[in-house]
C-alpha cells in the first residue's frame, strides 16, 4: 500500500567531481508518487547513487537526513527511515534521466 503523504530526499552518497553533489528533495503525493526538485520545481535529481530517506509525518528537519539518532515519530513508517544513513535505502539516477520511476518496498 503506498504512503499517502510525506517526504522523500536523496542524498548523494559521494561527493565526486563527475556525481552528484546536491541533494533532491519531493513530496508524496496522494497516489504514493513523488516528483524531485534539486535546483528547480520538479527538475529530477542528478545522475548518481543515492541515500533516501523518506517519512511520512509531512516535512522532516534537515538534520534528521544526516543524523544517526533515531527520530520520534507519529507515522506508519518506523523512525529510521527518515534518517538517510539509518533506513538502509539506497537508489541510483542513471545518466540518461529522462523519466525513471523508482519504487521503495517498506515493512
Amino acid at each position: 500500500m503506498p504512503i499517502a503523504q510525506g517526504t522523500v530526499a536523496f542524498m548523494p552518497l559521494e561527493r565526486v567531481e563527475d556525481g552528484p553533489s546536491r541533494m533532491a528533495t519531493g513530496r508524496i503525493e496522494s497516489d504514493g508518487t513523488y516528483r524531485l526538485s534539486t535546483f528547480g520545481h520538479f527538475d529530477g535529481a542528478m545522475p548518481g547513487q543515492y541515500r533516501v530517506a523518506i517519512s511520512d509525518t509531512g516535512e522532516f528537519p534537515f538534520e534528521a537526513l544526516e543524523t544517526e539518532q533515531p527520530q520520534t515519530n507519529d507515522g506508519v513508517l518506523p523512525a529510521r527511515y527518515a534518517i538517510a544513513h539509518e533506513g538502509g535505502l539506497t537508489a541510483e539516477v542513471p545518466a540518461d534521466r529522462g523519466s525513471v520511476e523508482i519504487d521503495f518496498t517498506l515493512p
